[in-house]
């Protein structure tokens, strides 16, 4: 079967596989599968909590995080609110990390460390147009910097916030898969050539 979108061909396996292991974490001993039917439900839940943050079709989110099982879940979750994603290589400097953030346009930010969270409030700081983000999401605890605005959101948060919503921006989440196609854009990589100002 074709697929339209991204979205749209990772519910339809997970509808499929519903019961198999999709991934496999570590816990505090040994190690926890996840199901495919757990990951969908939890990409549901942060995908109604960004809509319900105002993420809309077309914004730009960030996602600044070494790589873990968070990643893909708010990856597939962003594509899902017909957003695109912004991934930005945990190991980029600061100033790299505000040009990209400044130069894409990025309404709202994860983070998976207090170092990335931190990332965002230097390069605030250091001139970088970065009004339009109005939400940090940290992928653990919240992550609070001293002088922040309040900013801060954790993932748990927004998964619950989602839960909440979810029965009510369902229907709004179906609607913006369905209007994604093969030739929307989905995400854009800044690679080492583009990850600061053009000389």
């Amino acid at each position: 079967m074709a697929y339209a979108n991204l979205p749209e061909m990772f519910f339809a396996r997970a509808g499929q596989l519903a019961t198999r292991p999709r991934y496999r974490v570590r816990a505090d001993v040994g190690w926890r599968d996840v199901s495919w039917a757990d990951m969908a439900t939890r990409v549901r839940r942060i995908a109604a909590g960004l809509v319900d943050l105002g993420v809309a079709p077309g914004d730009r989110v960030a996602l600044l995080s070494a790589t873990r099982p968070e990643w893909m879940e708010v990856d597939l979750a962003i594509l899902a609110c017909g957003a695109l994603t912004i991934p930005i290589y945990p190991s980029v400097l600061a100033d790299e990390c505000g040009y990209i953030l400044a130069n894409s346009g990025a309404s709202t930010a994860f983070v998976d460390s207090p170092k990335q969270r931190a990332k965002i409030e230097q390069v605030t700081s250091r001139g970088f147009e970065l009004d339009g983000i109005a939400h940090v999401v940290s992928l653990g605890e919240v992550i609070t910097i001293e002088g922040d605005p309040g900013r801060g959101l954790s993932l748990s948060d927004l998964m619950a916030r989602g839960e909440e919503q979810l029965r009510r921006r369902q229907p709004e989440i179906d609607r913006r898969i369905a209007a994604l196609d093969r030739d929307t854009l989905a995400t854009i990589v800044y690679t080492s050539g583009t990850t600061g100002p053009p000389k």
